[in-house]
């Protein structure tokens, strides 16, 4: 049996991915001992670093940690293996940097999208993903959500650098939960926790408390955003404030030309209330048209 200090974690991974080799915890979650298992496979390492006084309770990795291990494992979330953290001191400046261990990831939607934005689309379709790849991925999710919701917690952050292939590119894994929130009663988070104003629903761009329907609505843009390969409010750099007003007038028929499901799924999302649980089978139902 082998044991590595975590920081030398980041020595054997590629800067530009932040993956890390021959990795697995060697102890029970609740220890904060940097020793960490090596044996044979590999895993995604996330990184934050801190400053000032050492606290891990404020760091948002610690704020996920819990969250992966209240929900992991299931179908749609990854299996977490370790939390930790290192001190460092580079010249005069010093601080502590965080770690959190998850299985090994798949790229992201975003990336797939970028991927796919410079290669000539889909021949005849003119799409970026085929019908049947957006059907899939949103009966993924949606089906990850309901777990989630069930679960007392809202993700808050839905949005295709949060969505990762497993490495059978079969399954879709939802991750990121730095902004995820409880259901009831609504937590402090960690400073840095925001969501991405491109994709987050309307009510939360208000300032509204966080409720199921903004998952599902972002989720929504998430699938326009596959089919389209951006949004119309991603265009010229747009303000928050104009970009609200966007998805406030424009047209779901507009927004989801094309995708006659799609369109229904947004009604039916932006029809509920926002205490209301969703109808997550009928919404399945409705994205699952889209193969058809």
């Amino acid at each position: 049996m082998f044991y590595v200090n975590v920081a030398d974690i980041l020595k054997q991974r590629r800067p530009d991915t932040k993956k890390a080799s021959g990795y697995y915890p060697r102890k029970s979650p609740a220890d904060t001992d940097p020793l960490v298992e090596n044996q044979e496979g590999k895993v995604t390492v996330k990184t934050e670093r801190g400053s000032g006084l050492f606290s891990p309770q404020s760091s948002t990795l610690h704020h996920e940690y819990e969250l992966y291990r209240q929900l992991s494992p299931s179908q749609g979330v990854p299996s977490v293996y370790w939390h930790g953290h290192h001190r460092f001191k580079r010249g005069h400046a010093c601080g502590w940097r965080y770690y959190l261990v998850l299985e090994r990831l798949g790229p992201t939607l975003h990336h797939a999208v970028q991927v796919r934005l410079g290669r000539p689309r889909l021949a005849s379709s003119g799409l970026f993903f085929s019908l049947e790849e957006i059907a899939d991925i949103g009966k993924q999710m949606v089906s990850t959500l309901k777990f989630i919701h069930r679960k007392n917690f809202i993700h808050g952050d839905v949005q295709p650098r949060k969505i990762v292939y497993d490495l059978s590119f079969k399954r879709m894994l939802l991750i990121g939960f730095g902004a995820t929130q409880d259901l009831e009663p609504l937590p402090r988070l960690p400073a840095g926790a925001e969501s991405s104003i491109v994709f987050s629903s309307r009510f939360h761009q208000q300032g509204d408390a966080l409720s199921r329907r903004d998952d599902m609505e972002s989720l929504g843009y998430v699938l326009v955003f596959l089919f389209r390969g951006q949004l119309p409010w991603q265009a010229h750099g747009m303000a928050a404030d104009s970009i609200l007003s966007m998805k406030s007038s424009i047209a779901t028929e507009n927004l989801c030309s094309g995708l006659q499901p799609l369109c229904e799924y947004m009604n039916s999302v932006k029809a509920l209330a926002s205490d209301q649980i969703p109808d997550y089978d009928n919404l399945s139902r409705m994205l699952g048209l889209l193969a058809s």
